[in-house]
């Protein structure tokens, strides 16, 4: 079942419609406490319902965005959000520049994964965007369980992190 991510958070919010949210797409619910909430980024719509569905079936609750200035958009007001899963071989996007904006646009400086996914091999842009503050780098095609495995360190340095500040 899909809703939109205004629908999930119904119960606790004042709705609001797609047009005042334009960020808000089709999201898969959870059936269990999700793990995480996530925002896929990807220009090509069937790799994002892709990629969100193999997380929905890992336990994260998902939404998906078409560009980065819906990311951003996203990320600035859903302080759910605690990890991005993002294809940053899109037109327009610089990996350095996108990696920046996304750490930096979290309201409050609050943790937040970004996990590249690109069809790109450069071993380059792996380091630098590892560097920059990228929790992980996959290759496309994207094994299921490779993205999982990802996500769940993520999940892991994040929890570590809050322990240790604390």
């Amino acid at each position: 079942m899909y809703m939109t991510t205004v629908d999930v958070a119904a119960s606790t919010m004042p709705a609001v419609s797609n047009r005042e949210a334009s960020w808000a797409k089709p999201v898969r619910a959870a059936a269990e406490t999700p793990i995480a909430k996530v925002l896929v980024v990807d220009d090509k719509r069937e790799i994002a319902d892709n990629t969100a569905d193999i997380l929905h079936d890992a336990g994260f609750l998902c939404d998906i965005a078409d560009d980065l200035r819906q990311a951003l958009a996203a990320v600035r007001v859903d302080g759910e959000i605690s990890m991005v899963v993002i294809d940053t071989n899109m037109p327009g996007l610089n990996n350095a520049e996108t990696i920046r904006a996304l750490l930096e646009c979290r309201p409050g400086g609050g943790e937040l994964a970004v996990i590249i996914v690109t069809s790109c091999e450069n071993i380059n842009m792996t380091v630098e965007s590892l560097r920059l503050g990228a929790t992980d780098f996959l290759i496309k095609p994207v094994v299921p369980d490779h993205l999982a495995c990802a996500m769940t360190r993520a999940v892991a340095r994040m929890s570590l992190k809050t322990k240790v500040a604390a």
